[in-house]
């Protein structure tokens, strides 16, 4: 058996959760919510349910759309942690897409979360992550401990994310963005993959980030330096 670390440090200790993963049944309890709600690789919900459940701070997630991610990381709450939060941020609206589309995202969301038992770990806040209405409503549930795993699926503009809930997270604090790139039939737009590569790699050049690595269908893996 791997030694598999709780908090994963560097790329090696995460390049070992996915073949773990993929080694246990729950595995396939992610795959099956990859067909049934989630556009992220079943890898990428590994990694999540993984952090998520070990992580001993708050969690804030931006983009949950209809909550295969939410879904995951309370997955492993539930497996692994002490009934942590998370707070999750969906702008709602309709999406048309061949496998997972949607007439109203927020209605789908709170279903699923409520038919996965997800709606016991986290609380749904919605609107624009970015309006302050939104920004001190997750401020005041999150409280001053921090954010142990902040993960972004949204836009593209992890720079405006950043800006506004970026000094929640301290140094080891995990950050996930998916659309670091992507390709294939269901490739995401430039416009959200562009933005989201450039700030990254900025950060990371600036020392203010370590990549642990890109999972899945391009979901960016790396910690808070």
């Amino acid at each position: 058996m791997p030694d598999i670390k709780d908090h994963p440090t560097c790329a090696a200790d995460i390049s070992l959760l996915v073949p773990y993963y993929r080694s246990l049944p729950v595995y396939r309890e992610l795959v099956e919510l990859n067909h049934k709600v989630s556009m992220l690789h079943p890898d990428v919900l590994a990694i999540l349910y993984h952090l998520g459940g070990h992580c001993i701070k708050p969690i804030l997630e931006i983009g949950p759309y209809i909550g295969g991610s939410t879904i995951a990381m309370s997955m492993g709450i539930r497996r692994f942690g002490d009934r942590q939060r998370i707070v999750t941020i969906e702008l709602g609206g309709t999406l048309d897409h061949p496998q997972h589309g949607s007439l109203d995202i927020v209605k789908d969301l709170v279903r699923n979360l409520e038919v996965y038992g997800a709606s016991d770990y986290a609380d749904v806040l919605v609107g624009n992550s970015r309006h302050q209405d939104i920004v001190s409503a997750a401020r005041g549930i999150l409280g001053k401990s921090g954010v142990g795993l902040f993960f972004i699926d949204a836009d593209g503009q992890v720079d405006m994310d950043l800006d506004r809930y970026g000094d929640l997270m301290g140094p080891g604090a995990y950050l996930v963005v998916d659309d670091y790139f992507s390709g294939g039939d269901w490739a995401a737009p430039e416009d959200k993959v562009v933005p989201t590569k450039s700030t990254l790699d900025s950060l990371e050049k600036a020392g203010k980030v370590e990549c642990l690595g890109i999972y899945g269908w391009g979901t960016w893996v790396g910690l808070i330096k």
